[in-house]
């Protein structure tokens, strides 16, 4: 508002644009003329605020194979790459966000929440769904006897709770055989699955492999191979540990036994106590 102690009229002018292509506050000077040469001036404040949220499209929901899942994108250029999309008012690299809900084993499903902000704080987020396809069962390691449980039958879990030791007789041979055990069937005969056994000296006796008790030099007995590697026989994965190298001044031992997806590197291990009769 302007008045003057004289009928006339009073002109405002300024020499500011009034555009303004950045945020922040910023200082305009006007002049005010009464027509008699009487001039004034005065200021006036602008605000200029960003408050549109970034637009974002999430990468596409992807079935992928176990070791395949893309990593989170971290960046607007990644996210972009990776099939995304974002556009923002104001800024040209809002920063990008994520976190992951895993759930599941045969599938695993990733729910991955995206969050973009822009430089100001607005936000946006979006969701992507990434099945991971597993070959192995959560207790992908199927034994047989005579590792399964005494007197109970075939498949048996004896790793189960890891309280039940199988005995034997050191200088002896254990046989050991087992299924890989596919989230839907048997994938023993799979060209890309092996099997592995070690053995651990369990030098405190409480079945649980602990800092500093090392894999022990073991040898197989006929079936098998050297650094444990399991034999397929008659639709089994197969060991014959020969317990004769096995220090006599050990007790008890840890048989460690993982069956691994070559191709992805996806894997199971499973653990039974082992003792001296």
């Amino acid at each position: 508002t302007t008045t003057d102690g004289c009928a006339g009229t009073i002109t405002g002018t300024t020499g500011d644009s009034l555009a303004r292509s950045t945020q922040g506050t910023s200082v305009v000077t006007w002049s005010f003329d009464d027509g008699h040469g009487n001039v004034i001036t005065a200021t006036q404040n602008i605000i200029v605020k960003d408050t549109l949220a970034p637009v974002i499209a999430c990468p596409s929901a992807a079935s992928v194979a176990f070791g395949a899942a893309p990593s989170a994108a971290t960046t607007t250029a990644l996210f972009i790459a990776q099939g995304g999309a974002i556009a923002d008012n104001c800024d040209t690299n809002p920063s990008v966000t994520s976190v992951d809900v895993v759930a599941g084993l045969c599938p695993t499903v990733v729910t991955r929440t995206y969050t973009v902000t822009d430089a100001v704080g607005n936000a946006s987020t979006c969701v992507q769904v990434i099945t991971v396809n597993n070959l192995f069962a959560g207790d992908g390691v199927l034994w047989h006897q005579p590792i399964a449980r005494n007197g109970a039958s075939d498949d048996t879990d004896p790793s189960a709770g890891g309280t039940l030791k199988y005995r034997f007789k050191l200088g002896s041979s254990i046989p050991i055989q087992i299924h890989a055990k596919g989230c839907s069937s048997d994938v023993t005969a799979n060209s890309n699955v092996t099997g592995k056994v070690v053995v651990f000296g369990d030098t405190d006796l409480d079945g649980v492999i602990d800092a500093g008790e090392l894999a022990l030099n073991i040898a197989f007995n006929g079936v098998g191979g050297a650094g444990g590697a399991m034999d397929k026989i008659g639709g089994f994965l197969k060991y014959n540990l020969n317990t004769k190298v096995l220090p006599v001044t050990l007790k008890c031992y840890i048989l460690q036994v993982t069956v691994t997806d070559t191709s992805t590197g996806e894997s199971r291990v499973e653990t039974v106590p082992l003792q001296v009769k």
